[in-house]
């Protein structure tokens, strides 16, 4: 069963978490249910992370994360770590004709 979890990080210092997503992504085999998304506030001062999981007890290796519904989902993002084609067909990246 595929989840969503968030956390809002202060803007930029989310790395660690982005190294750990990502070893745990290729330690999966890279599936197209598994990726790392950033939300940028309007301010620039906070970042949303989404994190999709194929399986909730990923999200106890995730400290801080909290599970969301798909409506909390925002519809611009960018992508951190995952399957490009799983993310474009969900998300769109921002643009300038889109922020």
């Amino acid at each position: 069963m595929t989840i969503w979890v968030q956390r809002t990080f202060a803007y930029g210092s989310w790395g660690s978490v982005q190294d750990k997503f990502e070893e745990l992504y290729l330690g999966q085999g890279g599936p197209a249910n598994m990726m790392l998304i950033s939300e940028s506030a309007e301010d620039r001062q906070t970042e949303q992370l989404f994190a999709q999981l194929p399986d909730p007890a990923y999200a106890n290796l995730l400290a801080g994360f909290e599970p969301i519904s798909d409506e909390r989902l925002p519809k611009i993002a960018s992508l951190l770590v995952g399957n490009q084609t799983a993310f474009t067909e969900r998300f769109n990246f921002p643009t300038k004709s889109n922020l």
